[in-house]
């Protein structure tokens, strides 16, 4: 008897089409959607320094390394970017 293999779930045909979608995007080419520039270049410096301690680690609070970072997209629709 020959077993078949099973069947794929949704949550790993979403992470098989995201790992694609990162894999295609990280070409660095004129096509790339975003693209890495120096803080002297872009004028923001930004670094989502964390002091751990005993209390304050991500063993203790499992959101500890999220929510820090920065956005850049022309919200208002100016042709200038917006930084939140």
């Amino acid at each position: 008897m020959r077993l078949a293999p099973p069947a794929p779930t949704r949550s790993s045909a979403l992470a098989l089409v995201l790992l694609a979608a990162l894999v295609a995007g990280c070409g660095g080419g004129e096509d790339a959607l975003f693209v890495r520039l120096d803080p002297a270049e872009s004028g923001v410096a930004f670094e989502n320094a964390l002091a751990e301690d005993a209390s304050f680690n991500i063993l203790n609070y499992l959101y500890y390394y999220n929510g820090g970072g920065v956005a850049a997209g022309d919200v208002d629709g100016d042709g200038r970017p917006d930084l939140y």
